[in-house]
Protein backbone atom coordinates (compact mmCIF):
# COMPACT_ATOMS: atom_id res chain seq x y z
CA UNK A 1 0.00 0.00 0.00
CA UNK A 2 1.50 3.51 -0.91
CA UNK A 3 0.58 7.01 -1.06
CA UNK A 4 -3.59 7.05 -1.41
CA UNK A 5 -3.93 3.30 -1.92
CA UNK A 6 -3.21 3.29 2.44
CA UNK A 7 -6.37 5.71 2.42
CA UNK A 8 -8.26 3.77 -0.37
CA UNK A 9 -7.21 0.56 0.60
CA UNK A 10 -5.91 -0.54 3.91
CA UNK A 11 -7.34 2.26 6.33
CA UNK A 12 -10.62 1.43 4.59
CA UNK A 13 -10.80 -2.40 4.45
CA UNK A 14 -8.94 -2.01 7.90
CA UNK A 15 -12.08 -0.50 8.99
CA UNK A 16 -14.75 -2.64 7.15
CA UNK A 17 -12.55 -5.82 9.02
CA UNK A 18 -12.32 -4.65 12.23
CA UNK A 19 -16.02 -3.64 12.34
CA UNK A 20 -16.97 -6.62 11.48
CA UNK A 21 -19.45 -5.62 8.59
CA UNK A 22 -21.88 -4.45 10.53
CA UNK A 23 -21.67 -0.54 9.28
CA UNK A 24 -21.80 0.44 5.59
CA UNK A 25 -21.18 4.11 5.97
CA UNK A 26 -17.16 5.33 6.42
CA UNK A 27 -16.01 7.15 9.16
CA UNK A 28 -15.33 11.36 7.57
CA UNK A 29 -11.52 10.92 7.89
CA UNK A 30 -11.80 7.94 5.68
CA UNK A 31 -14.66 8.62 3.23
CA UNK A 32 -13.35 10.43 0.15
CA UNK A 33 -16.87 10.01 -1.61
CA UNK A 34 -15.82 7.13 -3.74
CA UNK A 35 -18.01 3.49 -3.49
CA UNK A 36 -16.02 1.67 -0.73
CA UNK A 37 -16.31 -1.54 -2.67
CA UNK A 38 -12.75 -1.89 -3.04
CA UNK A 39 -11.99 -1.87 0.54
CA UNK A 40 -15.14 -4.14 0.89
CA UNK A 41 -13.00 -6.69 -1.11
CA UNK A 42 -9.80 -6.67 0.70
CA UNK A 43 -11.60 -7.07 3.73
CA UNK A 44 -13.67 -9.96 2.45
CA UNK A 45 -10.62 -11.89 1.66
CA UNK A 46 -8.75 -11.03 4.81
CA UNK A 47 -11.68 -12.96 6.95
CA UNK A 48 -11.18 -15.84 5.03
CA UNK A 49 -7.33 -15.75 4.19
CA UNK A 50 -5.85 -13.51 7.01
CA UNK A 51 -5.05 -9.65 6.99
CA UNK A 52 -1.64 -9.76 5.16
CA UNK A 53 0.36 -7.59 2.63
CA UNK A 54 0.73 -10.88 1.02
CA UNK A 55 -3.48 -11.75 0.67
CA UNK A 56 -3.92 -8.23 -0.40
CA UNK A 57 -1.16 -8.64 -3.13
CA UNK A 58 -2.96 -11.84 -4.57
CA UNK A 59 -6.28 -10.21 -4.09
CA UNK A 60 -4.78 -8.29 -7.26
CA UNK A 61 -4.02 -11.16 -9.35
CA UNK A 62 -7.34 -11.78 -10.91
CA UNK A 63 -7.31 -8.22 -12.07
CA UNK A 64 -3.86 -8.13 -13.33
CA UNK A 65 -5.25 -11.64 -15.45
CA UNK A 66 -7.90 -10.34 -16.94
CA UNK A 67 -6.25 -7.29 -17.86
CA UNK A 68 -3.59 -10.20 -19.79
CA UNK A 69 -6.93 -11.80 -21.08
CA UNK A 70 -8.61 -8.74 -22.22
CA UNK A 71 -6.07 -7.17 -23.44
CA UNK A 72 -4.98 -9.87 -25.48
CA UNK A 73 -8.51 -10.53 -26.82
CA UNK A 74 -8.77 -6.84 -27.76
CA UNK A 75 -5.38 -6.46 -29.71
CA UNK A 76 -6.82 -10.28 -31.94
CA UNK A 77 -9.25 -7.59 -32.92
CA UNK A 78 -6.97 -5.22 -34.36
CA UNK A 79 -4.17 -6.87 -35.64
CA UNK A 80 -2.62 -10.59 -35.99
CA UNK A 81 -2.56 -12.72 -32.67
CA UNK A 82 0.93 -13.36 -33.20
CA UNK A 83 1.63 -9.39 -32.57
CA UNK A 84 -0.60 -9.16 -29.23
CA UNK A 85 2.43 -10.31 -26.67
CA UNK A 86 3.90 -6.76 -28.06
CA UNK A 87 0.53 -5.02 -27.05
CA UNK A 88 1.53 -6.69 -23.53
CA UNK A 89 4.68 -5.66 -23.60
CA UNK A 90 3.62 -1.74 -24.37
CA UNK A 91 1.35 -1.62 -21.73
CA UNK A 92 3.95 -3.10 -18.81
CA UNK A 93 6.70 -0.83 -20.00
CA UNK A 94 3.83 2.41 -19.41
CA UNK A 95 4.96 3.99 -16.28
CA UNK A 96 1.92 4.47 -15.09
CA UNK A 97 0.32 1.75 -15.53
CA UNK A 98 3.85 -0.51 -14.61
CA UNK A 99 3.14 0.99 -10.95
CA UNK A 100 -0.47 0.92 -10.12
CA UNK A 101 0.22 -3.17 -11.33
CA UNK A 102 2.63 -3.20 -8.40
CA UNK A 103 0.82 -1.34 -5.82
CA UNK A 104 -2.92 -2.73 -3.92
CA UNK A 105 -4.65 -0.17 -6.05
CA UNK A 106 -8.47 0.43 -7.14
CA UNK A 107 -6.91 2.04 -10.53
CA UNK A 108 -5.79 -1.60 -11.59
CA UNK A 109 -9.66 -2.58 -11.08
CA UNK A 110 -10.13 0.26 -13.48
CA UNK A 111 -8.05 -0.60 -15.75
CA UNK A 112 -9.27 -4.37 -15.91
CA UNK A 113 -13.26 -3.12 -16.72
CA UNK A 114 -11.49 0.00 -19.43
CA UNK A 115 -10.33 -3.00 -20.85
CA UNK A 116 -13.11 -5.58 -20.42
CA UNK A 117 -15.65 -2.62 -21.33
CA UNK A 118 -13.81 -2.41 -24.55
CA UNK A 119 -13.56 -5.77 -25.58
CA UNK A 120 -17.65 -5.81 -24.85
CA UNK A 121 -17.68 -3.14 -27.16
CA UNK A 122 -15.55 -4.30 -29.95
CA UNK A 123 -17.02 -7.72 -29.69
CA UNK A 124 -21.00 -6.18 -29.25
CA UNK A 125 -21.21 -8.70 -26.27
CA UNK A 126 -23.41 -6.49 -24.22
CA UNK A 127 -23.48 -8.77 -20.97
CA UNK A 128 -19.71 -8.35 -21.05
CA UNK A 129 -19.79 -4.49 -21.25
CA UNK A 130 -22.81 -4.18 -18.71
CA UNK A 131 -20.59 -6.39 -16.72
CA UNK A 132 -17.35 -3.99 -16.97
CA UNK A 133 -19.62 -0.76 -16.62
CA UNK A 134 -20.89 -2.19 -12.83
CA UNK A 135 -17.61 -3.19 -12.02
CA UNK A 136 -16.38 0.68 -12.95
CA UNK A 137 -18.94 2.09 -11.38
CA UNK A 138 -18.73 0.17 -7.83
CA UNK A 139 -14.86 1.08 -7.74
CA UNK A 140 -14.47 4.92 -8.05
CA UNK A 141 -16.01 8.35 -9.27
CA UNK A 142 -13.58 8.00 -11.55
CA UNK A 143 -14.87 4.99 -12.97
CA UNK A 144 -18.02 5.97 -13.48
CA UNK A 145 -16.91 8.72 -15.74
CA UNK A 146 -15.06 5.66 -17.58
CA UNK A 147 -18.54 4.50 -17.86
CA UNK A 148 -19.86 7.65 -20.05
CA UNK A 149 -16.51 7.30 -21.99
CA UNK A 150 -17.45 3.71 -22.92
CA UNK A 151 -21.59 4.99 -23.47
CA UNK A 152 -19.79 7.49 -26.34
CA UNK A 153 -17.44 5.18 -27.71
CA UNK A 154 -19.85 2.65 -28.33
CA UNK A 155 -22.46 4.67 -29.80
CA UNK A 156 -19.56 6.79 -32.09
CA UNK A 157 -18.82 3.10 -33.02
CA UNK A 158 -21.84 2.28 -34.33
CA UNK A 159 -21.94 5.93 -35.94
CA UNK A 160 -18.55 4.76 -37.86
CA UNK A 161 -19.95 1.37 -38.66
CA UNK A 162 -23.67 2.38 -39.86
CA UNK A 163 -22.56 5.63 -41.87
CA UNK A 164 -24.49 5.20 -45.05
CA UNK A 165 -27.71 4.41 -43.69
CA UNK A 166 -28.72 6.61 -40.84
CA UNK A 167 -31.93 7.69 -39.97
CA UNK A 168 -33.04 10.09 -36.84
CA UNK A 169 -35.75 8.17 -35.99
CA UNK A 170 -33.38 5.10 -36.35
CA UNK A 171 -30.75 6.99 -34.58
CA UNK A 172 -32.88 7.89 -31.68
CA UNK A 173 -33.49 4.51 -31.26
CA UNK A 174 -29.86 3.05 -30.90
CA UNK A 175 -29.10 5.85 -28.54
CA UNK A 176 -31.91 4.79 -26.25
CA UNK A 177 -31.02 0.77 -27.24
CA UNK A 178 -27.80 1.64 -26.46
CA UNK A 179 -28.34 2.53 -23.08
CA UNK A 180 -29.59 -1.32 -21.83
CA UNK A 181 -25.73 -2.36 -20.96
CA UNK A 182 -25.35 0.70 -18.92
CA UNK A 183 -28.22 1.30 -16.85
CA UNK A 184 -27.38 -1.28 -14.01
CA UNK A 185 -23.89 0.73 -13.52
CA UNK A 186 -26.16 4.16 -14.03
CA UNK A 187 -29.01 2.94 -11.22
CA UNK A 188 -25.84 1.49 -8.97
CA UNK A 189 -24.26 4.83 -9.13
CA UNK A 190 -27.49 7.01 -8.69
CA UNK A 191 -28.47 4.96 -5.86
CA UNK A 192 -24.91 4.96 -3.81
CA UNK A 193 -24.71 8.53 -4.45
CA UNK A 194 -27.96 9.14 -3.11
CA UNK A 195 -27.64 6.81 0.06
CA UNK A 196 -23.73 8.55 0.73
CA UNK A 197 -25.68 12.27 0.00
CA UNK A 198 -28.37 11.13 2.69
CA UNK A 199 -25.88 9.48 5.36
CA UNK A 200 -23.72 12.36 5.09
CA UNK A 201 -24.91 15.52 3.20
CA UNK A 202 -22.36 15.40 0.58
CA UNK A 203 -20.84 14.39 -2.62
CA UNK A 204 -17.25 13.67 -3.54
CA UNK A 205 -16.40 16.13 -1.22
CA UNK A 206 -16.56 18.77 1.61
CA UNK A 207 -15.43 21.71 2.61
CA UNK A 208 -13.75 20.06 5.76
CA UNK A 209 -12.24 16.81 4.08
CA UNK A 210 -8.19 16.70 3.66
CA UNK A 211 -8.40 16.18 -0.35
CA UNK A 212 -11.06 19.97 -0.05
CA UNK A 213 -7.82 21.87 -1.62
CA UNK A 214 -7.34 19.31 -4.59
CA UNK A 215 -10.68 20.21 -5.61
CA UNK A 216 -10.66 24.40 -5.40
CA UNK A 217 -12.12 25.94 -8.50
CA UNK A 218 -9.16 27.47 -10.42
CA UNK A 219 -9.06 31.06 -12.32
CA UNK A 220 -8.55 32.04 -15.89
CA UNK A 221 -4.50 31.98 -15.18
CA UNK A 222 -4.37 28.83 -13.74
CA UNK A 223 -6.76 27.02 -16.11
CA UNK A 224 -4.07 27.75 -19.13
CA UNK A 225 -1.65 26.37 -16.67
CA UNK A 226 -3.06 23.47 -15.82
CA UNK A 227 -3.11 22.79 -19.79
CA UNK A 228 0.52 23.44 -19.98
CA UNK A 229 0.65 20.44 -16.85
CA UNK A 230 -2.20 18.13 -18.94
CA UNK A 231 0.40 18.82 -21.89
CA UNK A 232 3.58 17.56 -19.66
CA UNK A 233 1.24 14.68 -18.13
CA UNK A 234 0.66 13.04 -21.39
CA UNK A 235 4.37 13.61 -22.89
CA UNK A 236 5.97 12.69 -19.21
CA UNK A 237 7.83 9.43 -18.37
CA UNK A 238 8.77 8.88 -22.23
CA UNK A 239 5.35 8.91 -23.70
CA UNK A 240 6.54 11.66 -26.08
CA UNK A 241 8.08 8.60 -28.27
CA UNK A 242 4.57 7.40 -28.46
CA UNK A 243 3.11 10.34 -29.42
CA UNK A 244 5.63 11.20 -31.92
CA UNK A 245 5.65 7.60 -33.58
CA UNK A 246 1.35 7.84 -33.82
CA UNK A 247 2.00 11.07 -34.95
CA UNK A 248 4.57 10.19 -37.44
CA UNK A 249 3.00 7.22 -38.92
CA UNK A 250 -0.49 9.26 -39.20
CA UNK A 251 0.90 11.82 -41.06
CA UNK A 252 3.11 9.47 -43.49
CA UNK A 253 0.01 7.85 -44.22
CA UNK A 254 -2.89 10.41 -44.02
CA UNK A 255 -5.46 8.59 -46.27
CA UNK A 256 -5.02 5.96 -43.91
CA UNK A 257 -7.55 7.24 -41.36
CA UNK A 258 -9.88 8.20 -43.87
CA UNK A 259 -9.90 4.55 -45.33
CA UNK A 260 -9.63 2.38 -42.32
CA UNK A 261 -12.57 1.87 -40.10
CA UNK A 262 -10.44 0.70 -37.06
CA UNK A 263 -8.16 3.32 -36.69
CA UNK A 264 -11.11 5.73 -36.96
CA UNK A 265 -12.33 3.84 -33.72
CA UNK A 266 -9.43 4.26 -31.99
CA UNK A 267 -9.35 7.77 -32.96
CA UNK A 268 -12.77 8.29 -31.11
CA UNK A 269 -11.78 6.28 -28.66
CA UNK A 270 -8.68 8.39 -27.62
CA UNK A 271 -10.59 11.32 -28.46
CA UNK A 272 -13.46 10.88 -26.46
CA UNK A 273 -11.30 9.75 -23.75
CA UNK A 274 -9.26 12.80 -23.76
CA UNK A 275 -12.30 14.96 -23.74
CA UNK A 276 -14.25 13.84 -21.04
CA UNK A 277 -11.64 13.24 -18.49
CA UNK A 278 -10.03 16.09 -19.05
CA UNK A 279 -12.25 18.69 -18.04
CA UNK A 280 -12.59 17.67 -14.30
CA UNK A 281 -8.58 17.68 -14.14
CA UNK A 282 -8.49 21.15 -15.62
CA UNK A 283 -11.17 23.09 -13.92
CA UNK A 284 -9.46 21.87 -10.21
CA UNK A 285 -6.88 22.72 -8.09
CA UNK A 286 -4.73 19.49 -7.86
CA UNK A 287 -6.22 16.60 -9.86
CA UNK A 288 -3.54 16.27 -12.67
CA UNK A 289 -1.70 12.97 -11.09
CA UNK A 290 -0.83 10.85 -13.73
CA UNK A 291 -2.57 7.74 -12.89
CA UNK A 292 -5.95 9.95 -13.39
CA UNK A 293 -4.99 9.22 -17.24
CA UNK A 294 -4.42 5.43 -17.06
CA UNK A 295 -7.50 5.41 -19.22
CA UNK A 296 -5.60 8.03 -22.03
CA UNK A 297 -2.64 5.96 -21.61
CA UNK A 298 -4.02 2.90 -22.50
CA UNK A 299 -6.28 4.20 -25.57
CA UNK A 300 -2.69 5.40 -26.97
CA UNK A 301 -1.09 2.03 -26.18
CA UNK A 302 -3.80 0.25 -28.54
CA UNK A 303 -3.76 3.24 -31.28
CA UNK A 304 0.50 2.60 -31.18
CA UNK A 305 -0.04 -0.92 -31.34
CA UNK A 306 -2.75 -1.01 -34.10
CA UNK A 307 -0.14 1.81 -36.38
CA UNK A 308 2.69 -0.31 -35.28
CA UNK A 309 1.34 -4.17 -36.30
Amino acid sequence: FFWDTIQLGAKQASWFYEQGFRYWVLPEEIDSGHPPVFGIYLALLWKFFGQSLMVSHLAMLPFLFGIIHFATRVGERLAAAWSTPFLLLLLAVDPTFAAQAILVSPDLVLAFGFLMGLEGVFSRRRYLTGLAALILAMISLRGMMIVVVLYLFDLGRQYLEEKDQKDPAGWLSTIFRSILPYAPSGLFALAFLLFHYVETGWIGYHAGSPWAPSFERVDTGAFFYNIGIFGWRLLDFGRVFVWFIIMGILLRNWKMATEHLILRKLLLLLGVTILLLSPSLLLHQNLLLHRYLLPVYVSATLLLYYLLF
